[in-house]
Parts: C-alpha cells; sequence; structure tokens
C-alpha cells in the first residue's frame, strides 16, 4: 500500500507541473486549415475578409478587418491552428494585420507581438519564417522580454528576401530562428518576440522537440512469398527495388523504420485502417491477384500514401488491365521531371533532351489501360510507354497514390528506371496527412415566390453531396447532388453529408427550409398637364415601402424611398417595386410605366460645353496628375498596404500610404471649365475607333463610333480608380472633378458622355462655389455589359453612355461633375443645354412639319430617330421622331409615342 500511495503522490506532482506548463509545443502552419476553421472565418464577415481558392468555396487565405490582440478568434471562437497563442496590442493598424492561409500565418505590422505562455527555463523557442518581401533587407524577430536570449539563426535575427542570396535559407525559403529561456527561473514564465519590420510568414513555431519529439518516418513494403517461384532475399528472383529502399532512403529520410510486410495469407492481421499508420506504403509487383489482401489495398487509396508497382491489380481493382507494349523507351512529362531525377546528385540525368526515358536495356514497358469513368481515369500522367500510359499519380497533394509499372520477375538492368522508386517514395511521403472528415455541408437558400432553390456547398475540395428532403440521415447511398434544387414545402428539412477522396464521410449538416411569398407590387397612375406630368405610386396595401427610380433598376440601393407623388417635366419611364417584410415577404417583382409629358420643354440650346480635345486637355500626357500629381502628398504616413506575392509566391511588398496635401486646381483659360483634385489622379486619352479606353479597368468594347453621335469628342478625361495606391504610397480620396466657372441660368439640362465599368459619378450644382452648399442632381451610371446582344443595338457596347440630368430650378447655377467612388470613369464631354431659341422652334407634341414645300409623290426613305438622335430600325417605347422622304425630294418630319 505505501508503494502504490509513493505513486500516486509522485503522479499528482507530474500532472502539477503540467499545470503550469505549455499545453501545446507544436504550430505547423503548413498544415491547411480546418474545415471547422474555414467555416468560421467565412461566418465572421465583421472580422474577416476572405480569398478564396479556385473552387470558390475553400479558404486561401483571411485577413483581418479589424485591430485584433490577444486569442485570434474567427465568428466568436478560437482558430484552433493558433489555439496556445496570444498577440499584442503593439503595432496594430486598422486592419491587414494578420494573414490565416492554409500554407502560413503572416504578421505584417512593425512591433508586433507574439505571445508563448507558461515556459520553463532552457527551453527552446525554434520559429521558422522568411519575408514576405523578397528585397527586403531588415524583416526579422526579436526578444520582446528580457525571458529569453537569441542563440541561433540568422545575424540579429534578420530574415532576408529571397532575392537576396543567403545559402542560410532551407529549401522552402525559410529561416530557423532559436530562442531559449534564460536560466534562473523557478516558475513558468510569459516569453515575447516581436517584429522589427512587418511582413514576416511563419511556417513554424515550436517549443523544445514540439508535440511529438520522437518521430519516425513508418514505410511499409508489402510483398507476397506466395507468388510464384518467389525467393524474398534469395538467390533466383529477387525484390531489386526493396534493395534500393534499403540502400538509399536512410540517407534520405531522417529516423525512417521501413517495414518488409509478408501478406501470402492474404494478410488477414493487417487492415485498411492499420496502414494508415504509416508514411507511405510500397505495393510490390509480385503480389497474387487473387490474394485476399489485393482488395485491403485497395480500400486504402487514398488514405495513406501509396506507391503500387504492379499494374496487374488494376484489372482486380475494375480500374483497367495491364498492357504489354512494344517501347522500351518513356516519355516523360515536363511537369513531373523531378520524379525522374537521380536521387544521387553524381549520376547522370536519366531523361535525354527529347523528355525520353530508357526504362528496360532489353525487353519492353508494361503500361495500363485506365477504364473511362473509373477511379483514375482522370489522374495526372507522369510518363507514356507509346500510347500507353506508364506512370500515373491519383489525388497528389493529399495521401498520394502513384504506379511505377515493373512486372516479375525480374531481369538485371541495373542503373535503370527502378532507381527513381526513392524520388517517388520521398515524394509520396510529403503528402502524408491525417485521415479526418470532410467538411459537412452548408445549405445556401434563394427564396422565390412559393418556392426556394437550395445549393449545397462544401469546404472540402471535390466533394461528393448526398441529400435527403424526407428528414432520414443521407447516406451515400442518398439523392447525389448535382445542381441545386427547388423546395416548395415551408419547414421542410434538407439533410446533407459529404464524402471526398482521402476523407472520411462528414457529420451530417442539417438546414429547414424556409418558403417566402413576393410582396405586391405597386401601381403606378400619371396625371399629365402642359409641360409637366405627375407621378402617383400606390402601395398595394397599406403600410407598403415602395421604391422608384428612372433607370429600370430593381435594387434599393439605386432606387429612392416613395414618399409623396413626383413631378416630371420629360418623357420618362418609372420603375418601382415593394420593399419586402423581414422574414415574411420578399422584394416584389418591378412594375414600369412610360410617363408622357404634353408639349415637352426640350432643352437644345448649348449654353457651354466641356469637349475633352486632345489641344486644351493632352496637358496630362505630362503626367502632371497622373504621376506627378502625386506630389501634392505630404510626407505624413497614415496607413500602409501589402501587396500579397507582388515579388513572387510568398514575396510581399509593404507601401506606406501619404496623407494627400492641398487642393490642385487646373484651369483652361476661356472654356470655362476647370480640373480639380485632392490626391486623386487623372488621365487624358485621345480614342480611335476600336480602342479600349483603360482596358484593364473599365468596360469599353471594341466599337466603331456611331454616325448618329457626331457631338462626341474623341477623347476623354480619365477619374482614374479611388482606394488604389499607385505603389509608392499614395491613395487617392474621391476627390477629383470637372466643375464650370462660371453659372448658368436654370432651367437647363446637364448633358453627359461617360464610359467605364461599375464606376460611380456625381452630378452636383451650387449658387455659391466658395461658401455654398453643393446640391446633387444625379448620376452617371456606366454601361449595363450584361445588355449585350449580337448585333449592338442596345447601347450598351457602345464605348460612351449618354446620360441627360434636368436642373428644372430657375437660379444661376455651377455645375460640378465628380468621382464617387469606384474605378476608372471616362468623361468625353459635358453640354449645358437650355430652352433658348433653337429649342422654342423644336417640334412639340404629335404633329405633322413639312420642311420646304409641300411634300409629294410616295414616300421612298424612312428614318426613325429616338429623341435624343439616335439612329434606330424601328419605333422604340418612349418618344420617336420619324421622317419620311419623298418622292420630289421633300422631308415631312412627324414626332410619334409609342407606350
Amino acid at each position: 500500500m505505501k508503494k502504490i500511495l509513493s505513486l500516486c503522490l509522485a503522479l499528482s506532482a507530474v500532472f502539477a507541473t503540467e499545470a503550469d506548463a505549455q499545453w501545446r509545443k507544436t504550430w505547423d502552419f503548413t498544415k491547411g486549415l480546418s474545415a471547422e476553421t474555414q467555416q468560421n472565418l467565412i461566418a465572421d464577415e465583421a472580422n474577416w475578409s476572405i480569398t478564396y481558392q479556385d473552387d470558390g468555396v475553400s479558404v486561401k487565405e483571411a485577413k483581418d478587418l479589424t485591430k485584433m490582440s490577444g486569442e485570434l478568434m474567427a465568428n466568436g471562437k478560437p482558430i484552433e491552428e493558433l489555439r496556445g497563442l496570444t498577440f499584442g496590442s503593439a503595432g496594430l493598424s486598422k486592419n491587414n494585420n494578420y494573414i490565416v492561409a492554409s500554407s502560413k500565418f503572416r504578421m505584417t505590422r512593425n512591433n508586433m507581438e507574439l505571445n508563448l505562455p507558461k515556459l520553463a527555463s532552457g527551453q527552446k523557442i525554434t520559429i521558422r519564417a522568411r519575408s514576405a518581401n523578397s528585397t527586403a533587407d531588415n524583416r526579422g524577430f526579436y526578444a520582446g522580454n528580457d525571458n529569453i536570449e537569441y542563440i541561433q539563426g540568422p545575424v540579429d535575427g534578420i530574415c532576408l528576401g529571397g532575392s537576396i542570396a543567403d545559402p542560410s535559407r532551407d529549401e522552402d525559403g525559410n529561416y530557423t530562428l532559436v530562442w531559449q529561456v534564460k536560466d534562473g527561473f523557478a516558475d513558468s514564465v510569459d516569453v515575447q518576440i516581436k517584429l522589427k519590420t512587418g511582413g514576416l510568414d511563419i511556417a513554424l513555431i515550436q517549443i523544445d522537440g514540439g508535440d511529438n519529439e520522437v518521430t519516425h518516418t513508418d514505410v511499409a513494403y508489402i510483398y507476397d512469398s506466395g507468388y510464384p517461384d518467389y525467393s524474398f532475399g534469395e538467390e533466383g528472383y529477387y525484390e531489386p527495388n526493396y534493395d534500393i529502399l534499403v540502400n538509399t532512403l536512410p540517407s534520405r529520410i531522417e529516423d525512417l523504420n521501413l517495414v518488409a510486410i509478408d501478406v501470402a495469407d492474404g494478410g488477414a492481421a493487417i487492415s485498411a485502417d492499420s496502414l494508415q499508420h504509416y508514411s507511405t506504403v510500397v505495393v510490390s509487383s509480385a503480389i497474387r491477384n487473387d490474394n485476399a489482401f489485393v482488395n485491403t489495398l485497395k480500400s486504402a487509396i487514398g488514405f495513406v500514401p501509396m506507391l503500387n508497382l504492379s499494374p496487374d491489380l488494376y484489372e482486380t481493382w475494375g480500374y483497367g488491365k495491364a498492357v504489354t507494349t512494344e517501347t522500351n523507351m518513356l516519355t516523360v512529362a515536363d511537369n513531373w521531371k523531378s520524379i525522374f531525377s537521380p536521387y544521387n546528385q553524381s549520376d547522370e540525368p536519366y531523361i535525354d533532351e527529347n523528355g525520353q526515358l530508357i526504362f528496360w536495356e532489353d525487353g519492353t514497358v508494361t503500361g495500363v489501360e485506365l477504364t473511362p469513368g473509373t477511379y483514375f481515369a482522370n489522374d495526372d500522367t507522369l510518363a507514356m510507354a507509346g500510347n500507353n500510359v506508364a506512370v500515373h499519380i491519383h489525388n497528389p497533394n493529399r495521401n498520394a497514390y502513384m504506379m511505377i509499372p515493373y512486372t516479375f520477375p525480374f531481369g538485371g538492368p541495373g542503373a535503370s528506371f527502378m532507381d527513381i522508386t526513392p524520388n517517388a517514395v520521398v515524394a509520396l511521403c510529403n503528402t502524408k496527412a491525417n485521415v479526418v472528415a470532410a467538411a459537412k455541408p452548408t445549405a445556401i437558400q434563394e427564396y422565390h415566390h412559393n418556392y426556394t432553390t437550395v445549393t449545397l456547398q462544401c469546404l472540402t475540395a471535390n466533394a461528393k453531396m448526398y441529400y435527403t428532403t424526407d428528414g432520414s440521415t443521407p447516406t451515400t447511398e442518398s439523392t447525389p447532388y448535382t445542381e441545386p434544387f427547388n423546395i416548395t414545402q415551408d419547414g421542410q428539412t434538407v439533410k446533407a453529408v459529404a464524402i471526398a477522396d482521402g476523407f472520411l464521410l462528414s457529420d451530417v449538416s442539417e438546414t429547414a427550409i424556409e418558403i417566402h411569398q413576393l410582396a405586391d407590387q405597386p401601381t403606378i397612375s400619371v396625371t399629365e398637364e402642359s409641360g409637366k406630368s405627375t407621378i402617383t405610386i400606390t402601395p398595394a396595401y397599406e403600410g407598403d415601402v415602395v421604391y422608384y427610380n428612372f433607370t429600370g433598376s430593381d435594387e434599393k440601393a439605386k432606387s429612392a424611398e416613395y414618399t409623396e407623388p413626383i413631378t416630371v417635366t420629360k418623357h420618362t419611364t418609372v420603375t418601382a417595386f415593394t420593399d419586402g417584410v423581414e422574414g415574411s415577404y420578399l422584394q416584389s417583382e418591378t412594375v414600369q410605366k412610360f410617363v408622357a409629358v404634353q408639349d415637352e420643354k426640350v432643352r437644345m440650346d448649348i449654353v457651354s460645353h466641356m469637349d475633352a480635345n486632345a489641344t486644351d486637355y493632352n496637358i496630362f500626357t505630362s503626367n502632371k496628375y497622373y504621376t506627378r500629381g502625386y506630389n501634392f502628398y505630404t510626407d505624413e504616413i497614415i496607413d500602409e498596404e501589402v501587396y500579397e506575392d507582388y515579388f513572387g509566391p510568398g514575396q510581399d511588398s509593404i507601401v506606406y500610404i501619404y496623407a494627400p496635401a492641398n487642393q490642385l486646381t487646373c484651369i483652361n483659360p476661356g472654356k470655362g471649365w476647370e480640373i480639380k483634385s485632392y490626391g486623386q489622379p487623372m488621365l487624358y486619352q485621345s480614342i480611335d475607333a476600336g480602342h479600349d479606353v483603360l482596358d484593364f479597368n473599365a468596360y469599353n468594347p471594341q466599337t466603331p463610333w456611331d454616325d448618329s453621335e457626331q457631338e462626341i469628342t474623341k477623347g476623354c478625361i480619365t477619374l482614374a480608380s479611388v482606394n488604389y495606391s499607385d505603389g509608392n504610397g499614395f491613395k487617392d480620396p474621391a476627390s477629383a472633378c470637372i466643375q464650370s466657372t462660371e453659372a448658368f441660368q436654370g432651367p437647363f439640362d446637364v448633358v453627359t458622355y461617360l464610359s467605364g465599368k461599375n464606376c460611380n459619378v456625381e452630378v452636383y450644382v451650387t449658387n455659391d462655389t466658395i461658401s455654398g452648399e453643393w446640391t446633387k442632381i444625379g448620376d452617371l451610371l456606366s454601361n449595363d455589359i450584361s445588355g449585350v446582344d449580337d448585333n449592338n443595338k442596345d447601347g450598351s457596347t457602345r464605348i460612351w453612355k449618354k446620360t441627360i440630368l434636368p436642373y428644372d430650378g430657375t437660379e444661376k447655377m455651377f455645375v460640378k461633375v465628380a468621382s464617387a467612388d469606384g474605378p476608372n470613369a471616362n468623361i468625353f464631354d459635358i453640354f449645358i443645354k437650355n430652352e433658348g431659341e433653337a429649342s422654342k422652334d423644336y417640334i412639340t407634341g404629335i404633329k405633322d412639319v413639312t420642311e420646304g414645300s409641300e411634300a409629294a409623290g410616295e414616300v421612298v426613305k424612312t428614318l426613325i430617330y429616338s429623341i435624343n438622335g439616335t439612329q434606330l430600325n424601328e419605333p422604340a417605347k418612349g418618344i420617336n421622331i420619324i421622317k419620311e422622304v419623298y418622292a420630289n425630294g421633300q422631308v415631312k418630319t412627324r414626332k410619334a409615342i409609342v407606350k
């Protein structure tokens, strides 16, 4: 009893000590992000900005949107890959302090603090990291408190950029830095490491030997001693591949444990699960097809890295069959040549200049014929033997499978293709991954009138999903998910699971589906008077919130809430819809109505014209704004930007952002317009037919100029993208504008020609440019590229878009066209038009007008124009100008309204 009590006391002491020590010793950021972490990052839109992988679902990297310190969280939960680490508040900016990615963890700011708790005297902290900037020579780490000392690594903890030669980096470009906790601490202490300069990618943080201090790389070699004429390790037929692995792998894999396993009796004691212990399983070519263990191997594929040397197994597996070819040569794929490189650098390369390799000195290569639609059918091919696949790889990034065709018995080729087996084993060991469940699917609901469309997504790449809608638990025998499907019953439950190659079946996701109805449309009525029309929009039900616009949009952001009748003085089309009610009704469909105006006042006399001609505005080619314009920034640093992979993969650039200086104005004397900016660059461009304007950001199809719009200037002033850094640290406020230097007597129209993609430009008026307030009269929207048709009839494929915005007041007003936000906007022309003498003579109402003497004879030609003068193929909704040319040469013009 005394001995038992002593043991219990000793264990208690051990556990007490462990409670005061760190519970985690390894943070390996090259292992990727778990499905749970990805889901939490995606769900936390307030704190993390996500960049997705090519599949559009999985997280590639996440950047913080707030100043986080302490334990880093996502969606209210600790980020598991960072658990046990905490971070200080020093050096943090408003965002982009941390990047959590699939192969690294980046800290980006100067003096950021990394804390490791509860370390004991003598413990070592190892960090493997590299600079995010290939040319930086000042980025690194230093001790943030006095508890540790730097004992190993680059001088002063500096991690030089990758373009600076330094042999002390490892093959991944990382430096290894080591600190040690100082002696003399009786209790555990907290340790802090700080960044000298921001922008360091961390691959590993490890305390002492890590969580698994003793590690082995176990490789299994599976053979069948019952194979005909087989004598393992004895005279006669033998296993040259096994000999090669025995002789070469220990020098290439640290702590290698190579285990030969005989499965002559069917390997009853060896399960597919037990094979997952190994870093790689090598399958000898000497295994009988009728050996029961063949199916065990099949079920293990995807769950453990495997090198198969026996093409004869394919027919048993149902994946294809072995094929004897007529060649002893292999043609090697360019992107896989590293596998065929000599493992001993003193050896001659195996592959000749034609990408070919002699496989057998005598004899032929055995290839495989893969059955279409089966497991290996879409694999990457590493080498071909004639027209047959010789070497292929399946799932190369996770527990990869590779086939290299050897047939038994062996000859004695000496140094040959067999020698690449060590390369293959090393490569396969690097794909070893723990077998985990696939991420459970997420159901995305898209609501419609009385039905909901359900889309299933899974964070595990290439996962197959299965679902049920009857409440039963889904399995791989349930309905496979292939495309979005519709649900019509409110409260019906969609349950789903996912599975992927090398993953276990996921947990079940369960989503209750909501069914909604569209709100009823409002009704539009119009009262016409001479010179104006009044639009009244009536909700379907009292209390409904109604929105309207004149652009045909169904978006609230581009509409105004209806509160009282609207008066218009020009022909127009109004669009209206009822807002949705949360938890009950969806936004209604839109309703539209053409609004005619009796005796419409047409403004056509040009009072002023800003034409972006090369003579007056080509001063911009001197780079006064676009480049040297950046000189009106101060030396005050207000932010910084991280440009990821700017110099190549993993090599970022950090740019400091400076505050703008005083507003800069450029006046064109006598032209009535001035160009202004407060930091935002501008550019002049001369445009020819078929030319793309800033095609990197603007939508400008290569379409000839429309001959009916002769008034457009063939040049433009570009208000460059805002919230953009030019790479030299100058960030543009939305400040660029074109402003009149004289006031115009109202009422008048502001007619603009603009191009761009998703740009945002606004038009303002004021009666006092010094102390008065600017009043917005409308937006200039760019072309809707979704409306392009094959015949370029709708105007959306033109280089420009014409917009008319009226000012119906009676005061004298200055006009400003200003950048609001978004990508580049290109301004071609600005016209100020009023109702002068020419306007009075313009046709109003619907009546016939003759030009010259009385028209006579038949109509020989009919021309149709819009109210804006654009020639049409046929009358369009709204007002149309019809010109008929008669046999005697006279022209008869009339106005027609199509409702």
